[in-house]
């Protein structure tokens, strides 16, 4: 069993007939671009999922504590480099200097295309950037209500429940974490799950509600955008996880980081048919305007300048200003964290790295934010399997007590 876990994580060489791991790409490069199809239709902002292998590896190997003791350094694969070494960083916070900036990644990308469908992509994206108005969705109502309810000294739960039933994906997420494992038995009305769940954890399902597909629609690109929805989950849950913030500016620059991405993807699907870019393209455009368009998007719906601040300067924390510097690391390293927990439960290797002592040299723990990580994808992948009962009541009217919501 030890060894089948190294070959799974690229620790060692596989056995002999077989072919090293590569990473499997779930899109082809060719202009077809098959959608999953389900019977279900899934239920907007409910979480994504990363499905695991038949048999998932066990939680990564820990390297020694030691900074002189041996490094984790997984062999070299075809051509993969660690995902988060793709991530750009803004020149500057203010719009101007960013769309300009983007519109010159864009002209160096068109600069490499000859086939007419990928440059009309570019030259969507680029129309979208240069006009008056980007067409940015707005931040979701429910979601500005909920947080605005929840900053209140003296909260009333029956009035939080009828904010959660009037957003279904919301109220799925509230469902699938009250009936966990760890009671004895079911809620008994919304009122019973809202309380059961928490004030805190509440905050957070409301404040993923922004990335989900009812504000971004990104018909033909529907697995990249659900692969982007629950990084965005999984990295800020370790990002309140290291800077022990239940909810806050570390949440929501962990949540948002990659919402730029989200942008590019809409812009792609405004194609139809065998008027697709190709999806290699899309994922290298996303990767490299991500950060200019998620400021953008994050100024326009008004959030906190940390949080503006994050998105923009992540990639690089070293030259965000210093006041923005430990919350840019922090997200970094959940950033890492989410990445690297996502590719141990696919079975892909990359090239030489080492995640544990990156996110040790940005000043914290890896193991604490990688295990945290890996905890959620295999949290992620269970909670899909619940369903939320149907008509089930909005107050107890057992009359029975209720766990605390604090």
């Amino acid at each position: 069993m030890f060894k089948w876990l190294l070959r799974v994580l690229g620790f060692v060489d596989s056995e002999p007939g077989t072919s090293p791991s590569t990473v499997p790409s779930p899109h082809a490069s060719s202009r077809s671009h098959p959608t999953p199809t389900s019977s279900k239709a899934p239920v907007p902002a409910s979480p994504p999922v990363i499905k695991p292998n038949k048999n998932p590896p066990q939680p990564l190997p820990r390297p020694d504590t030691d900074e002189a003791g041996p490094r984790i350094v997984l062999p070299k694969s075809k051509g993969v480099k660690p995902p988060w070494h793709a991530t750009h960083t803004v020149p500057s916070l203010e719009p101007e200097p960013i769309k300009e900036w983007l519109q010159r990644e864009l002209g160096r990308i068109k600069h490499t295309l000859t086939d007419p469908t990928d440059v009309a992509f570019i030259d969507r994206l680029s129309a979208r950037i240069d006009g008056g108005q980007l067409d940015l969705p707005p931040f979701p109502d429910i979601a500005s209500e909920l947080d605005e309810l929840l900053k209140e000294s003296s909260t009333d739960i029956i009035q939080v429940a009828h904010v959660v039933e009037r957003d279904p994906g919301m109220l799925k997420r509230v469902w699938v974490q009250a009936r966990s494992a760890m009671y004895a038995s079911p809620p008994r009305s919304l009122h019973h799950a809202v309380a059961r769940v928490g004030l805190d954890a509440l905050w957070r399902i409301g404040m993923s509600v922004c990335l989900n597909d009812s504000v971004f629609r990104v018909e033909g690109f529907q697995y990249l955008a659900d692969k982007v929805r629950t990084h965005g989950v999984v990295t800020a849950e370790v990002a309140a996880e290291i800077a022990s913030e239940r909810r806050g500016a570390f949440y929501m620059s962990g949540l948002l980081h990659s919402v730029g991405q989200l942008i590019v993807f809409q812009v792609a699907s405004e194609g139809r048919g065998d008027t697709l870019p190709r999806t290699a393209l899309v994922e290298q455009t996303a990767q490299t305007v991500s950060a200019g368009l998620g400021v953008l998007v994050a100024q326009s719906w008004r959030l906190d300048d940390r949080v503006i601040a994050a998105i923009g300067y992540h990639g690089n924390p070293q030259v965000a200003p210093e006041r923005y510097q430990r919350l840019c690391r922090v997200v970094r390293a959940a950033q890492i964290a989410a990445h690297t927990a996502e590719l141990a439960l696919s079975g892909v290797t990359l090239n030489k790295v080492d995640p544990f002592q990156e996110i040790r040299e940005l000043g914290f723990d890896p193991n604490r934010a990688i295990d945290r990580a890996q905890s959620l994808y295999e949290h992620l992948t269970a909670a899909v399997e619940l369903d939320a009962p149907p008509d089930v009541p909005l107050t107890d009217e057992s009359g029975g007590a209720e766990e605390s919501a604090g």
